[in-house]
């Protein structure tokens, strides 16, 4: 993504990608970012399943459709995560779709 470093997380020690560089680990990949003010991550499954629980906010697509598919977004648990905002987006490509943000609930 233009304007924004750009890291992929690979276990494939080989793996080169055009305009970004290469962690081995979630760990590594962070702090690589430990100055950036703002990190955005994006999948796969296994790095959304391991960072969920460091997030403050997820910034989602929820696609009103069932589509099949082997991997999908963990539930979120709503006595920890709350909706802040829901923008619908116009139809594209047959699929109605929002983008929704989630804030984690502060504990009591």
């Amino acid at each position: 993504l233009p304007g924004r470093p750009n890291i992929v997380i690979s276990r494939n020690h080989q793996f080169k990608a055009d305009g970004a560089a290469v962690y081995p680990s979630l760990q590594t990949a962070l702090a690589a970012c430990r100055t950036e003010p703002v990190v955005c991550i994006i999948g796969g499954a296994q790095v959304f399943g391991h960072s969920l629980n460091l997030a403050d906010r997820i910034i989602a697509t929820e696609v009103h459709s069932t589509i099949k598919g082997n991997v999908f977004f963990p539930a979120l648990d709503a006595s920890q995560w709350r909706e802040i905002e829901r923008l619908p987006q116009p139809t594209e490509n047959g699929y109605d779709f929002d983008f929704v943000v989630y804030q984690r609930r502060r504990a009591a």
